[in-house]
């Protein structure tokens, strides 16, 4: 008979570690990872969790840069966010079993997927952010104040369309359908336009130019994702779940691209 005097806080099961992990990568991984061990009062575990995540993350981009280019382009797109993604399972399913196990003998509740799923986005939207922090450094010979502004505008927007996760994570169908119809999609949209109007910035060097191409497609495919949701939503049906996860796919062969762009130029190559 569980105690009912002890207070039992929700934890990220494995799939939902696995789901987030592979949208957000490494360091979503170790923000979940992170929660389940200070939900289990053993903060100091989940800081190095989150660390390790970190590391992790900055540690793949690296090793991107050290393989080929042919290699690299002849790689099936799942083949890196999946690799990474089972070995993460692996070690939650070690570092957690017990955990797992107490949880459902106390009648414990879980994170849902989508609630993970919202950690995963916003770990791309960390790592846009970064990427919009070091573009600065490179030769200045354009209005930077417009770039900056756009900049700004770019990732509020983001910020703003991810909520629609909490909405989900929550249960609250009706709501999430009012603003993914009314505020998420057409966030996703502004981002399409504020894109096209960087692009028209007279000077921009090269290098901003490539990265906003890749920017373009990211941003794209979210909106595409956030369509399928509303869909999902709207019919109540899993009919579009092969379509989500390959958008998921791209998304995350875009985000694996900016983590080179970012390891480049933080090892100056």
């Amino acid at each position: 008979m569980p105690d009912q005097s002890i207070e039992v806080k929700n934890l990220y099961s494995s799939n939902a570690i696995a789901l987030g992990t592979f949208i957000g990568g490494p360091a979503a991984a170790g923000t979940m990872i992170r929660r389940n061990y200070i939900n289990t009062g053993r903060e100091k575990q989940g800081q190095l969790a989150l660390y390790f995540g970190c590391a992790a993350t900055l540690l793949i981009a690296i090793l991107l840069l050290l393989i080929p280019e042919p290699l690299l382009d002849d790689l099936p797109n799942f083949v890196i966010p999946m690799t990474y993604t089972v070995i993460i399972s692996a070690i939650v399913s070690k570092i957690h079993d017990e955990d797992f196990k107490r949880q459902k003998l106390r009648h414990g509740s879980f994170y849902s997927n989508w609630r993970a799923a919202a950690v995963g986005g916003v770990h791309l939207s960390i790592l846009v952010s970064i990427f919009f922090a070091w573009v600065f450094w490179g030769p200045g010979d354009f209005d930077t104040a417009q770039y900056d502004k756009g900049l700004v505008a770019l990732q509020s927007n983001e910020d703003q369309a991810v909520q629609l996760f909490d909405y989900l994570a929550a249960g609250q169908v009706d709501q999430a359908i009012s603003f993914n119809r009314d505020i998420a999609m057409p966030l996703w949209q502004q981002n399409l336009q504020i894109l096209e109007r960087l692009d028209s910035i007279q000077g921009l060097y090269s290098q901003l130019l490539e990265q906003n191409k890749l920017l373009h497609e990211y941003y794209q495919l979210r909106l595409q994702s956030f369509q399928f949701i509303q869909k999902t939503l709207l019919e109540d049906t899993d009919a579009y779940k092969l379509q989500m996860q390959q958008l998921d796919l791209k998304i995350q062969l875009i985000t694996d691209k900016l983590q080179q762009a970012m390891a480049a130029k933080l090892t100056g190559q």
